[in-house]
C-alpha cells in the first residue's frame, strides 16, 4: 500500500470541550453542522472516565506483552535442545525455533 493510499483512508475528528453557555453552543453547532459532521454530545465527566478506562486497558494489554515476552524467553531456555553447547547465541537458539 502506498502512502498517498493510507491518506486518502484517514478519517478526521475534532473533540471540542467548552461550558455550556448557549451562544457558545449555538455557534459551534452552526460549525459542525457546516463541516456535515456528526455531533455527539456528552459530559466531561463521561470523556474522563472513558479516558481513565482506555490508559487502564492500554496499560494491562502492556502488561500482558511483557508478560507474554518472559514466557516466550522462559519457553526459549527451558525447552532448549542446544543449551548444553557452550557458544551458542541467542539468535542460533530463536533460529532453531524458527
Amino acid at each position: 500500500m502506498l502512502l498517498d493510499e493510507d491518506k486518502a483512508n484517514r478519517k478526521l475528528g475534532y473533540f471540542v470541550l467548552f461550558q455550556d453557555e448557549q451562544f457558545i453552543r449555538r455557534i459551534v453547532t452552526r460549525v459542525c453542522k457546516s463541516f456535515m459532521g456528526a455531533v455527539y454530545e456528552t459530559s466531561l465527566q463521561t470523556v474522563l472516565s472513558d479516558l481513565a478506562e482506555a490508559n487502564a486497558q492500554k496499560n494491562s494489554i502492556r502488561q500482558l506483552i511483557a508478560q507474554s515476552k518472559m514466557n516466550f524467553v522462559d519457553y526459549l531456555t527451558q525447552y532448549n535442545p542446544l543449551k548444553d553447547a557452550e557458544d551458542l547465541s541467542t539468535i542460533l537458539i530463536y533460529k532453531h525455533f524458527v
